[in-house]
């Protein structure tokens, strides 16, 4: 039996579907943007000069940047959400019970368009509430993915466009809802850009806290690499802080939580000496999960029918978004660490082997 159905059989006849108010009630912040998602030989990422198992935030040859998304749509794209946050969002979405009433939003800016409005329609239909505001003059954001060889490796290029202009007027509405939320997940990368958007994420934080939890998921090790080099690396800190769950792979935490001069330090010591007060959930593929405080470190092997082959790999992209998604869901629902970390292994498990993950 998944994790999902026992969660079903666990809330049947307790009454929590019956409630007045939502059972669970959850807040993402992200740069919404359309996924397009194609699987391609790698001479089409060699054309433009891309590698595979990277990612270009933004491509700043304009005329390169629209030959390339040219090129995506006559490969004929599956169309999904996009934005770390909002991939677990859906994920969290799909692992509360049907019987459980959730209440799961999405902040963030869209264009006046038709991407705006397919964007809209898939979360509602995921189980996502969107809280958009709008841009006057910017399109809808977008963000090719391209899954290229046997291991299924991709290549993520990003056009936020109206996305990149959230700011603490996009939140203040929501105030009341972020008071009432259980938690509120929000990815690092949404502090790049002007500092109106740090200022975004910072009233977000501050405001869930009071009465739930912030949770952090640090992106790429890559984007941690240049805020890092840039000075701005503060900025995530500055969130990290303030965070209860943090999410990231090995990668993502070498890069942000150990510190050079200390490579044979333990995880709890890079945890305190990061200054992070948050439980830190490391994941690597198909090995074990860590799970790791100030106090303590635990690891949580992949369970045997959670186990992926490489042959059964369709998808590397968003498996992380996932697991953050049914972690997060098992928190929502109560449950012990162990099951949490089951429910994001699952999730993650599901992505890995679907023809079309995200969509799945």
């Amino acid at each position: 039996m998944c994790i999902r159905d026992r969660y079903q059989r666990r809330v049947r006849g307790t009454g929590l579907g019956v409630t007045m108010r939502p059972a669970v009630r959850a807040v993402v912040m992200d740069n919404p943007v359309l996924d397009m998602v194609v699987h391609c030989p790698s001479s089409i990422l060699d054309s433009f000069a891309l590698v595979p198992g990277g990612s270009c935030p933004e491509m700043q040859d304009l005329a390169l940047k629209k030959t390339l998304f040219d090129s995506v749509n006559t490969m004929q794209p599956v169309l999904t959400p996009g934005g770390g946050a909002l991939n677990s969002a859906r994920a969290m979405a799909w692992m509360v019970p049907p019987a459980v009433a959730a209440d799961i939003a999405a902040i963030g800016v869209v264009g006046r368009d038709d991407e705006a409005r397919v964007l809209a329609s898939r979360l509602e239909e995921a189980g996502v509430r969107p809280l958009f505001g709008e841009s006057a003059d910017q399109r809808t954001g977008k963000c090719a993915i391209l899954v290229t060889g046997e291991d299924r490796d991709r290549c993520i290029v990003a056009d936020p466009q109206a996305a990149r202009e959230l700011a603490a007027e996009h939140v203040e509405p929501h105030l009341p809802r972020l008071e009432d939320a259980q938690l509120c997940l929000l990815p690092a990368y949404i502090v790049t850009g002007p500092p109106s958007r740090l200022a975004a994420a910072l009233l977000a934080a501050d405001t869930v806290t009071r009465s739930g939890h912030f949770c952090l998921s640090l992106s790429s090790a890559g984007l941690l690499n240049r805020l890092r080099a840039s000075g701005e690396l503060r900025r995530v800190r500055q969130l990290a802080e303030r965070a209860a769950y943090v999410f990231c792979n090995q990668e993502e935490f070498r890069s942000y939580l150990l510190p050079a001069d200390l490579p044979e330090c333990s995880l709890q010591q890079a945890v305190a000496r990061a200054e992070i007060n948050a439980h830190v959930v490391i994941t690597n593929g198909a090995k074990e999960t860590v799970l790791v405080t100030r106090e303590s470190t635990r690891s949580f092997p992949i369970p045997r029918e959670h186990a992926v082959q490489p042959e059964d790999v369709k998808d590397l992209n968003g498996a992380g978004d996932a697991f953050a998604g049914g972690f997060l869901a098992g928190v929502l629902l109560g449950e012990t660490m162990e099951e949490c970390v089951r429910a994001g292994q699952y999730c993650a498990c599901l992505l890995y082997t679907s023809p079309s993950p995200r969509d799945s």
